[in-house]
């Protein structure tokens, strides 16, 4: 997927854990796949039930704003 390891890696310096790693604050655990089904919109980012499509790494401190209580 165009951009998907831009994001991930976005992801991984914000929360500061790695793919398959857990936030200290168990808040957040960062898995990575190949598919959910969402290819037209992708990439794609999955917080519990919300999906969040045509992500940039400029997307991901204001996605995860929303889950940290608006500090990114």
């Amino acid at each position: 997927m165009v951009g998907a390891r831009e994001v991930i890696e976005s992801i991984q310096d914000h929360l500061g854990i790695q793919v398959g790693e857990t936030t200290e604050d168990n808040q957040f655990t960062l898995l990575a796949t190949s598919c959910i089904g969402v290819c037209s919109v992708g990439p794609v980012f999955l917080v519990d039930d919300e999906l969040y499509g045509n992500v940039t790494p400029e997307h991901v401190p204001e996605i995860l704003a929303k889950y940290k209580g608006g500090e990114a």
